[in-house]
């Protein structure tokens, strides 16, 4: 039953009550008992057309709050674009950068000097961040312990690739002070597997960048 039905229905139930209610009547009841009818029926539509314009703010609202969402969707998705990277499921843009793209070599945290051309390329974009926007660099290792090498251990291995990266960034005009570093050795596989072509891949550096909610930070002032 819709609305305007039911108040047609509430009409006629009022209707019917004082008719009951008064038994006979005059001329001049049944005159007022048709102008109770009508006032009724008049209400009744003010008030449908009231929910109805409710209705209609109601949609308005919630367009309006998604909004803001989709707007920030759209952004990363241009951002992750421009620095070749993809959106992951918090909204954050990850732009993965293997020992393919870098060329960290085992146990090494240097970087080539193509590694080091594509990392200017991103940082021409990121240094340009919108407010409350940082940038996280993780580093990663392949899964072979560290024997022969400058570093006590993986962790210590994947911190500095982190920061080896971060220093570039900086020397290309990116704000310290949104850049975050951190090191996860070889906790965090890219792929599974010990080959050759699974360790190149494992041996990484992946710049997040999102707010500092999405990326577990806790910011104290600029």
């Amino acid at each position: 039953m819709s609305f305007s039905k039911h108040g047609k229905f509430v009409a006629v139930l009022v209707f019917a009550a004082v008719f009951a209610s008064s038994g006979c009547v005059s001329a001049e009841q049944h005159s007022r008992l048709h102008w109770d009818y009508d006032l009724v029926l008049k209400y009744n539509a003010q008030l449908y057309q009231q929910v109805k314009d409710l209705a209609q703010e109601n949609e308005s609202l919630k367009a309006a709050s998604s909004a803001p969402e989709q707007s920030s969707n759209q952004q990363a998705q241009e951002l992750a674009s421009r620095v070749q990277g993809e959106v992951d499921e918090g909204g954050r843009v990850v732009v993965t950068l293997d020992g393919g793209t870098v060329n960290f070599e085992s146990g090494k945290a240097t970087i080539s000097d193509a590694g080091k051309s594509t990392l200017e390329n991103i940082a021409k974009v990121v240094k340009d961040l919108p407010a409350g926007q940082f940038i996280r660099i993780d580093g990663h290792t392949d899964d072979v312990p560290i024997n022969r090498s400058d570093y006590q251990s993986n962790l210590h291995l994947a911190a500095e690739r982190a920061r080896a990266v971060a220093r570039v960034l900086f020397g290309a005009g990116v704000n310290e002070d949104r850049v975050f570093v951190a090191g996860f050795a070889d906790n965090y596989p890219k792929v599974q597997g010990t080959s050759a072509a699974a360790r190149t891949q494992n041996r990484r550096v992946e710049i997040v960048i999102g707010d500092a909610k999405s990326l577990g930070l806790v910011v104290y002032g600029n």
